[in-house]
């Protein structure tokens, strides 16, 4: 994935999309949702995805290091 939220290590920042961000916000918005907790929600839903993603990665990689070490 070369997207996160910031825009660090040489990753294309999420922020930068101004438009997209703002309109996100106003399509969760509720009584009390302030930016900063849709600041927090994206950044937590940029973690869980980069994690399942990896996380899968890594299971395909040990799979294939259990068969291989099985023959």
């Amino acid at each position: 994935m070369e997207l996160n939220y910031d825009g660090t290590r040489d990753r294309e920042g999420f922020a930068s999309y101004i438009h997209l961000n703002e309109t996100l916000f106003e399509s969760q918005r509720r009584d009390g949702y302030r930016f900063t907790d849709h600041f927090k929600d994206l950044r937590l839903a940029f973690t869980r995805a980069k994690s399942k993603t990896y996380k899968g990665k890594s299971m395909a990689k040990k799979m294939r290091e259990d068969e291989n070490g099985q023959e």
